[in-house]
């Protein structure tokens, strides 16, 4: 039997016996009324010996209701009693205006009564991020009224979209395997590419012939930040591992490795589509010692969370906070670079609210997006080269690749966002060509234009190979020879490939 309730479960007398029932909820039958779900438990009618059992049958239900937020109204204090409560996240217009931020500070505190039920994401000198205020539905309406709010939505908590997801990647181990065509597919074109003179392609050379010729110095020391999921050290091709330093998102000190894997740095058996070691990735691809491009850099791995225990599942905020991180590194502006930093990956508007949640409005991506653009706006100040890549999908539609686009050249797929739009004049946007005949890949990320005039500048994105970091995969360290140093000048080509070699087929 079901019985409602406000507050706690009821309780019901048959015979000698205390049956407690079930409170709290709201279902259909197929039957009429509630006839078809009122036999679903039969108690014994008399007597309470062990005996004697109560018998159960199972009808089919759907869960229903009108409102989702207000399944009951009616206690005490005239709110609705079956209001659920959840953690949501309210944006500020510019989280710097100490002004604003503490106007909007002192307003949540107001509304809610309780100063726990407030969570700030603060910084040591850039302002605020966000506030996490936990509210039951309905309540959001009253935090939008706030001054200088631009957004309230609810945390996601399971299924967050992921930004480093647009195609495959292939993997160094299963050619080297597969014992493909070496001339594509061994990596050694996209590493002889990124040291030859534009007027040199197609190269005559193939295969082991063609040369990768680096300066010795390879970057030596310069500090560069891939703010990702992390990596795995164990890898074979991860030859600098004991310069590599972990900064965490989370609280999730000394578990230094990708967290878009188990913790055994294995895929998921039963997902394996949703798995990859992008971060992995992306190291191998700046100072692995096969495919790096700069091999003896300082690496700095900003490690988003594993919140999924199948690996992954890092919320927008970590991506977020993870660019923070980096900031609070440098505090003062420099009109000299300090260090570069890696943001291989976008959001779409579309990718941030397609996570599961109920209560998503037109405003709900902006504040996000107008942080973000804050936050590299002031690394730039601050000293720190910042790149980013195009994008394997055509148009471009994410960030931060689009606060490259100066406002004069929005194309038309993008001119609902032209009233906000948000340009950053430093930031480098690398798209993907194909390193045998170095033309555009067709999938890369470009200006919806006719002229296709943005991005300015490619690297290697087609036809590479990469860094495999599930240890499950891995059939053992190929010997390439390809590395031949040479006494030159570093060239600053070697880590805007780094951020070029984006996801490929």
């Amino acid at each position: 039997m079901v019985t409602d309730s406000n507050h706690e479960a009821t309780t019901q007398r048959i015979a000698e016996c205390r049956t407690t029932t079930v409170t709290d909820m709201t279902i259909s039958c197929s039957g009429s009324g509630t006839t078809a779900c009122s036999t679903q438990t039969a108690a014994p009618k008399t007597g309470c010996s062990e005996s004697v059992t109560a018998s159960t049958t199972t009808f089919s239900c759907k869960a229903s209701s009108t409102n989702p937020a207000k399944r009951q109204t009616g206690n005490e204090d005239g709110q609705d009693a079956c209001a659920e409560v959840r953690e949501w996240l309210v944006w500020p217009e510019d989280g710097m205006d100490k002004t604003q931020t503490g106007a909007i500070s002192s307003k949540l505190k107001e509304l809610l009564g309780d100063e726990h039920k407030i969570v700030v994401s603060d910084t040591k000198f850039a302002g605020v991020n966000f506030w996490v205020v936990t509210l039951k539905a309905g309540r959001e309406k009253e935090i939008k009224t706030i001054d200088h709010v631009v957004s309230v939505h609810p945390r996601c908590t399971k299924g967050c979209g992921d930004p480093t997801v647009e195609s495959h990647w292939r993997y160094q181990t299963d050619y080297i395997k597969e014992n493909l065509d070496m001339t594509l597919n061994d990596g050694i074109p996209q590493m002889a590419f990124l040291s030859q003179s534009k007027d040199h392609y197609p190269l005559e050379e193939t295969g082991s012939d063609q040369k990768y010729f680096f300066d010795e110095s390879a970057g030596e020391d310069i500090p560069v930040y891939i703010v990702d999921s992390g990596a795995n050290l164990e890898h074979p091709f991860v030859n600098i591992r004991d310069k590599v330093e972990f900064i965490q998102v989370s609280d999730e000190e000394g578990v230094n490795d990708d967290s878009f894997l188990l913790p055994s740095q294995r895929c998921w058996h039963d997902d394996p589509g949703n798995c990859h070691a992008h971060g992995t990735l992306m190291l191998g691809f700046i100072a692995g010692a096969h495919l790096g491009v700069a091999k003896k850099v300082k690496p700095y791995v900003v490690r988003v969370p594993r919140r999924s225990e199948f690996g992954g599942g890092a919320t927008p905020e970590d991506w977020l906070i993870g660019v923070t991180k980096v900031l609070e590194r440098f505090e003062k502006p420099r009109k000299t670079i300090l260090a570069i930093l890696n943001l291989s990956w976008h959001w779409t508007r579309n990718l941030y609210e397609a996570y599961p949640v109920e209560q998503r409005g037109e405003d709900t991506f902006f504040g996000f997006r107008n942080r973000l653009a804050a936050l590299i706006n002031l690394l730039i100040q601050n000293g720190v080269f910042v790149l980013t890549g195009a994008g394997n999908d055509g148009p471009i539609y994410g960030w931060p690749s689009l606060f490259g686009v100066p406002y004069d050249k929005v194309w038309k797929s993008i001119e609902e966002y032209k009233s906000t739009w948000l340009h950053i004049p430093d930031l480098l946007v690398v798209g993907a060509l194909n390193p045998a005949d170095g033309k555009r890949w067709s999938k890369s990320g470009i200006s919806g234009d006719d002229e296709g005039s943005f991005p300015e500048l490619y690297a290697p994105g087609y036809h590479v190979v990469g860094a495999n970091g599930d240890k499950s995969k891995w059939p053992g360290e190929p010997d390439l020879d390809y590395k031949k140093p040479i006494d030159r000048k570093a060239q600053i080509s070697y880590y805007k490939g780094s951020v070029g070699t984006s996801d490929s087929e």
